[in-house]
């Protein structure tokens, strides 16, 4: 199963062209039905379940069902972890499933709890925090977004997803926060420095926040 992942994995990693993802899959698949390494296994579900996303066209049916068969596995908790994540963004988009926002908050929060996958932990939180910054399934709470946000964004792992964390403090201070815009520049320069849509943090920064005092 291990073996079966792995080659999978390089396949995938090298893929240019629909047939060696499909390739890709079945090797994925080979693991998911042997009964041994159930590490393998789980991690060959999360990986045929994106797969099946990215098909054209995309089975968000079929990846549910296959992040649900993650997630109820105990024996990998960073795989579980990464399965919440993903089960909550279909909730969330109403994609394979009815949008439910109360049903990816669940499973956001249960992400956000594991502290063995620091990246999905940190993806969780930021969309903790659009939930509550948009009013998603809860009362609207810019306070409770801002909290989730800085829990990303502080964070001591590096994660591309911090640089979401930055971004969406800055816009919450420039627009619901009052006149904080010096510290939305360090946050949009944190995102710079994530690589992590530096043209966009950058066309913020300089476009929009440039005729602010920034010494002030």
């Amino acid at each position: 199963a291990i073996a079966c992942v792995y080659l999978a994995d390089l396949i995938r990693g090298n893929g240019t062209v629909k047939k060696e993802y499909s390739a890709a899959r079945e090797l994925y698949e080979k693991a998911i039905h042997q009964d041994i390494e159930p590490i393998a296994k789980v991690w060959a579900l999360l990986q045929v379940g994106d797969l099946l996303k990215t098909d054209i066209p995309a089975n968000y049916t079929m990846a549910k069902d296959c992040y649900e068969k993650a997630a109820t596995h105990e024996i990998d908790m960073r795989a579980r972890a990464w399965a919440f994540v993903r089960l909550g963004n279909l909730f969330r988009d109403g994609l394979g499933t009815t949008c439910d926002y109360t049903e990816a908050k669940d499973y956001y929060e249960k992400a956000a709890d594991q502290d063995v996958c620091i990246d999905s932990k940190i993806e969780a939180l930021v969309c903790l925090g659009d939930l509550f910054r948009y009013g998603l399934g809860v009362k609207q709470d810019y306070d409770k977004a801002m909290e989730y946000y800085e829990k990303a964004a502080y964070s001591q792992t590096e994660s591309v997803h911090k640089a979401w964390a930055y971004i969406n403090l800055a816009n919450l201070h420039r627009r619901n926060r009052g006149a904080m815009y010096s510290k939305a520049k360090i946050h949009l320069i944190e995102a710079l420095d994530q690589d992590y849509h530096p043209r966009k943090a950058r066309a913020w920064l300089y476009h929009d926040m440039e005729q602010k005092d920034f010494n002030s």
